[in-house]
């Protein structure tokens, strides 16, 4: 008997699993074979939205071994919210997602929350030998970026790196050593909001400029004050359809006391994962930092909500461009978020956030030490708080950006453990 060859199906299991996730199964009431879940949200403030049925995306197979009418490397599939491109990888195919930007949204309808990237040692410009000697020549490019550089190393490396060294005041981490040869650069978002302004575009030049350079996560958020969303609308547009265009839903979990009527300490309402390389949360940020002691508040806190979008690079390559139009891409990240179109300002979010720590600093005060206070004020008079405050601010009130970064540094500069000399928090001045 002649041998057969095998089909893309028993040669790639895997693609599959990829079709089954965009195809209805036959038996799905109300829809007929070869149709997938849609979505379309009704104007701004209607009440619901309902899904819809679309024609399913066609996947044929990898190649043409046994089969004909086989697809080559380089074609795409768009499901609505990502591109999907076969690319080959040795002798077998790779779906790689690329996220869309929603194009009728604002840029500058989120903000970048967070953001980490690598790039091989040898893209890494100036006379350098060893890996602190990169580390210093790379801190100089990132203090003309950001404002801020290295400081100091910490006692043992992370993510699978042999040393790490702490950027400005531990708003992120430069990590080197092992991993193919790569630095690996992570901006918290502490950094992200304490970094000088414009930092996005000069990150964007940056990496461009960069063969090897990836963006290996980043995290794009919104504020809405108003109350306009909130997870429990996150929860009523997840079932609607409103987080997939296909017939599988992404998971989701919920956060916080779903059952009462309330949740002093606030929701959380997530989509997806981080395994999968896209996670979804929608919370209630003005009761996160008010930790529940700010209860005569309630409901000017529940009204101040984040939407954020965390996603990751496995088997997805994140655009540079998120840097550029973060509204853009958070607004196409599911159906559901089409709506977002606040202006976001960074500065209001610092100002509210640093008014409601302070005050929910005071309630934990007030709670826990709040009699102590009052006896040792009637024994030893106002003066007793001498002998009790700490000269130092909490971590939770450190609210300085990459102007402060250089006083809290002494001197100017600071000597890695070969000798190398970072110079580049002298360039604050």
């Amino acid at each position: 008997m002649a041998k057969r060859s095998k089909t893309v199906q028993e040669f790639n299991p895997k693609i599959d699993a990829i079709k089954s996730e965009y195809t209805m199964p036959r038996n799905e009431p109300g829809l007929m074979p070869g149709e997938v879940w849609g979505f379309q949200r009704q104007a701004p403030g209607a009440p619901s939205a309902q899904p819809c049925a679309r024609p399913a995306l066609e996947f044929p197979p990898i190649n043409n071994m046994g089969v004909t009418g086989g697809v080559d490397a380089g074609e795409v599939f768009d499901d609505g919210t990502e591109i999907l491109e076969v690319r080959a990888k040795g002798s077998r195919a790779q779906f790689v997602r690329i996220p869309k930007p929603n194009s009728t949204v604002s840029s500058r309808a989120g903000f970048v929350d967070q953001v980490s990237f690598t790039l091989k040692k040898s893209e890494v410009r100036g006379p350098w030998l060893s890996d602190s000697d990169c580390v210093s020549v790379l801190s100089e490019n990132l203090v003309s970026i950001f404002g801020f550089g290295v400081v100091s190393q910490r006692s043992a490396g992370l993510n699978f790196y042999q040393e790490t060294w702490v950027l400005g005041m531990d708003w992120g981490f430069v990590s080197i050593g092992g991993q193919n040869e790569t630095v690996l650069v992570q901006v918290t978002g502490s950094g992200c909001l304490r970094a000088k302004p414009g930092w996005e575009t000069r990150l964007h030049a940056f990496l461009s400029e960069c063969q090897t350079a990836r963006i290996t996560r980043v995290d794009l958020a919104a504020d809405l004050f108003d109350g306009s969303y909130s997870p429990e609308q996150a929860r009523a547009d997840y079932l609607d359809g409103g987080y997939a265009l296909t017939a599988r839903r992404p998971r989701c979990e919920m956060k916080g006391d779903w059952l009462g009527e309330t949740d002093p300490r606030g929701r959380t309402f997530y989509v997806g994962s981080r395994k999968s390389g896209k996670l979804s949360r929608v919370y209630q940020k003005g009761l996160q930092l008010g930790r529940g002691f700010l209860g005569d508040r309630f409901e000017e806190l529940a009204a101040w909500t984040r939407i954020e979008c965390e996603w990751h690079n496995q088997a997805r390559e994140i655009p540079l461009d998120v840097l550029l139009e973060p509204g853009k891409y958070l607004a196409g990240a599911y159906p559901c978020f089409g709506f977002l179109s606040a202006v976001q300002a960074r500065i209001q979010t610092l100002k509210k956030t640093v008014s409601l720590t302070v005050e929910a600093g005071i309630a934990i005060v007030r709670r826990q030490f709040g009699r102590w206070f009052y006896a040792l004020r009637e024994l030893k008079g106002d003066a007793v708080l001498d002998e009790i405050c700490i000269p130092e601010l909490p971590k939770s009130l450190d609210f300085g950006d990459y102007r402060t970064c250089l006083d809290a540094i002494t001197p100017n500069f600071m000597r890695l453990p070969d000798g190398a000399v970072v110079s580049s928090l002298a360039a604050y001045g």
